[in-house]
């Protein structure tokens, strides 16, 4: 009886030594504030880099801004003389990797020329400075639609976790399917279509320092010392040479003041470029 109570505790110890090896998982995925941000669909030009098959876009605004209307007949699309879609584009590009920490909303007035039935397709991208789009959700709805005054209807984007690369800006693309009916979507001041957003850094290792400009985002560590290669002097050479450097001196020529702290903190995190 005794030594089954001993064995139990000892399995007990082993447990708890063997959990304390295991590193502590971060809850959170970043040091740096969760930043929400509104953007609003505008009838201004954006005249940067578009993505191809987009028609004539317009910008994403961080106010309403006057009013106005798109129109968008998919019949029209079918015979190449009008669109069935309208994307906006942020003005602003980020600064930082950054990581979309819970789905986007966004927000459309829209209204027909009849009473009708319609299907609509929100979808949220990031483009690249060459124009070069990376899919981060979108949401497809059905409901109906007034004559007169615009309905307004929100979409939750998943997009939750999707990530926006470093020198990407956003593109919002409404898209409206039904070939028989001439939508009509408002925004500006009266009705100020748009999305919101939170955004933070990326910070893989949670060590205060953007992923964008740590020598070492995810820790790595070929000897397991617990200290990253790019500190530690016995991890100059790649995990493939062994991991282990007899020269002692450390020759870490970057004042980075700890692991990962390479090429400085920069400013504005999780926030775009203005």
């Amino acid at each position: 009886m005794v030594w089954s109570r001993a064995k139990s505790l000892l399995a007990v110890a082993l447990a708890l030594w063997i959990l304390s090896m295991v590193p502590t998982i971060q809850a959170s995925r970043s040091t740096f504030p969760a930043v929400e941000q509104d953007l609003f669909m505008t009838g201004d030009a954006w005249r940067g880099p578009t993505v191809s098959g987009d028609d004539a876009p317009l910008l994403l605004s961080q106010e309403p801004g006057a009013a106005g209307s798109a129109q968008m007949l998919p019949v029209l699309q079918v015979l190449n003389l009008g669109a069935n879609s309208q994307s906006w584009y942020s003005q602003q590009r980020w600064d930082y990797t950054s990581r979309l920490v819970s789905d986007p909303l966004a927000t459309i007035h829209v209204r027909a020329n009849v009473v009708a039935t319609a299907s609509f397709t929100v979808s949220l991208s990031a483009v690249s400075p060459e124009g070069h789009p990376i899919l981060l959700g979108e949401q497809a709805r059905t409901f109906n639609l007034p004559t007169l005054l615009a309905r307004e209807e929100n979409f939750d984007i998943p997009a939750a976790d999707a990530v926006i690369p470093a020198g990407h800006l956003l593109r919002l693309t409404v898209t409206f399917d039904d070939v028989d009916v001439i939508a009509i979507l408002e925004y500006g001041s009266a009705n100020p279509s748009g999305i919101t957003f939170v955004t933070e850094t990326l910070d893989s290792d949670v060590d205060g320092v953007p992923d964008d400009d740590d020598d070492c985002p995810l820790l790595r560590d070929c000897d397991g010392d617990g200290t990253g290669d790019v500190c530690d002097p016995r991890d100059r050479h790649d995990c493939s040479h062994g991991g282990d450097d007899d020269d002692d001196d450390d020759d870490d020529d970057d004042d980075d003041g700890g692991c990962g702290h390479g090429r400085g903190h920069g400013h504005g995190h999780g926030r775009p470029r203005r």
